[in-house]
This record gives C-alpha cells, sequence and structure tokens, in this order.
C-alpha cells in the first residue's frame, strides 16, 4: 500500500499522511461510539460535542461516556495493530 510506503519513509509527508490517517480513525472512533453512548445514557436524539439544553445525560454523561467509548475503542485498534504487525514483520 501507498500509505504504508509513505510512513515507512522519514520526512514531511510522513507527518502528513500520519495527520491525515489520525483524522480518518478518529472520525471513525466518533461514529462508532457516538450512537453506542447515547443508547447508554438514553440521549438518543442527541449528537456528543454538540451543546444542548435535554438534560443532564446529554450535558454530562453523554461527554464522559463517549470520552470511555473511544479510549476503548482505540485500545482495541492498537492491539490488533500490534497483533497484526507482530505476524506479518520478519522474525529473526
Amino acid at each position: 500500500m501507498g500509505i504504508i510506503k509513505v510512513l515507512k519513509r522519514k520526512d514531511g509527508a510522513t507527518l502528513v499522511v500520519g495527520v491525515a490517517l489520525a483524522f480518518v480513525v478518529a472520525n471513525f472512533l466518533m461514529s462508532v461510539t457516538g450512537q453506542l453512548s447515547a443508547k447508554i445514557t438514553d440521549a438518543a436524539g442527541s449528537t456528543p460535542g454538540l451543546a444542548s439544553t435535554d438534560g443532564w445525560q446529554t450535558a454530562y454523561l453523554l461527554p464522559i461516556v463517549t470520552l470511555i467509548l473511544e479510549l476503548i475503542a482505540l485500545e482495541l485498534l492498537v492491539w490488533i495493530y500490534v497483533w497484526i504487525h507482530g505476524a506479518v514483520t520478519n522474525k529473526k
């Protein structure tokens, strides 16, 4: 893949691709965890990160639950990456 080739280099392109990839991962995490955290906190009509006056669940509990779920999802993604990277790389 071209992304992997660019990320292996040590120049400015690596930084640009890394930041773009981070935005993609952050967007993925927000979309996956946003709906689940809304279900957990019973704030079904709200969007995480936007100010609203729907009640204390939306104002206080929803951002905390979203943060926790995003950290868990990010940890799972890191473990999957480490597992795949360990399986693919040559062990000497």
